[in-house]
This record gives C-alpha cells, structure tokens and sequence, in this order.
C-alpha cells in the first residue's frame, strides 16, 4: 500500500460524489445539510497489494424526518444511485454543530483498489 492510499480512497470517493452535483464532506464537524458524509472506510485485503475498500457514506437532510425530509433524501439518493450502493439503510446522523439528530441514509459502497 503506498502512502496517503486511505486519504485518497476518501478523497476519490469525495471526487466521485461532487462530480454527481452533490456536495460530499469528509469532516462530520462541517456537515450543513443536505449534503453526503463520507466515513473513513475500512480496508480488506484480498492479494498482496489489493484491497477491498469499504465505504460508508450517509446521504443527510434537514429537518426531523418529516415528509420534506423524506423528500430531500430521496432527492439525494437519485443523485447518488450511479454509485452503485450494496446497502441502503434509513438511519440518522448526529450533527457535530448542534448535537442534533439528522435523518440519514447510510450507504454501503465496495470498491477495490
């Protein structure tokens, strides 16, 4: 694995979101939503020099899951569904600003590097 390979596994996968027309973060102190956050991933290794990458990424909108908030995560999701996800599971995000919880749809992306 060479240096900065898990920087830019998040930094590809920023890249790749922004480049839908949705504004993806990777530091969860900044989100503002609507927006996608990008966890750190998680890396298998399947041969020498190859591994699995497993991202988690969590579509978030405003609001306190009501029909507008609904709307604007189905909205996101559309945006993002070229991503191929494995999973898709409603779930909520703890904003870092307020302490309050956002819904949330949180996305499972394999990829392999």
């Amino acid at each position: 694995m060479t240096s900065g390979f898990y920087r830019q596994a998040i930094a590809n996968l920023a890249a790749e979101i922004e480049n839908l027309g949705v504004r993806a973060v990777t530091d969860p102190q900044a989100v503002n939503p609507p927006c996608v956050v990008i966890d750190p991933p998680s890396l298998e290794r399947i041969t020498s020099g190859h591994y699995a990458i497993l991202h988690r990424v969590h579509l978030i909108a405003p609001g306190f899951g009501n029909a507008d908030a609904i709307s604007t995560l189905d909205g996101l999701l559309e945006s993002v569904f070229d991503l191929d996800p494995d999973s898709i599971e409603p779930s909520t995000f703890t904003l870092g600003s307020t302490g309050e919880a956002a819904p949330a749809l949180t996305l499972t992306l394999e990829r392999s590097h």
